[in-house]
């Protein structure tokens, strides 16, 4: 004959144990449900507008090609003393860094414009 001892505080830390991991794994699982839901169903705006009550305008130039443009555009900013923020590509500004470097110089913002000009036309829309 077997005899079977129900330690109950030794069961009970072990239900503990065991609640704690399930709820710990649910949770974190609605946290990655939760997060992917966001990030594949959000969609994408460029930002044209914000609401200010000051008259403002924010000036920007994209840069990807050629140099024959950045000077006179930089002269005339300069003589009006006025800032602005160049959009410049990768390729471009490895390939005339006197420029990037004219605008920092200068007072201006420079942002990213990517590594490539990509022709969004030929993509899906669903992925643009």
């Amino acid at each position: 004959m077997k005899v079977y001892i129900f330690d109950y505080r030794k069961f009970k830390k072990q239900l503990i144990l065991v609640s704690t991991i399930v709820l710990c794994a649910l949770l974190f699982s609605t946290l990655i449900y939760q997060h992917q839901a966001i990030t594949t169903t959000a969609k994408k705006y460029a930002i044209y507008k914000v609401k200010t009550d000051q008259k403002v305008v924010a000036l920007t130039f994209d840069i990807s090609w050629g140099t024959k443009v950045p000077g006179p555009v930089l002269d005339t900013l300069k003589e009006h003393n006025i800032k602005s923020t160049f959009f410049v590509s990768g390729p471009w500004a490895v390939k005339h860094p006197e420029f990037p470097k004219r605008i920092v110089a200068e007072g201006h913002e420079i942002a990213s414009h990517g590594e490539e000009h990509v022709n969004l036309s030929e993509y899906p829309m669903e992925t643009v």
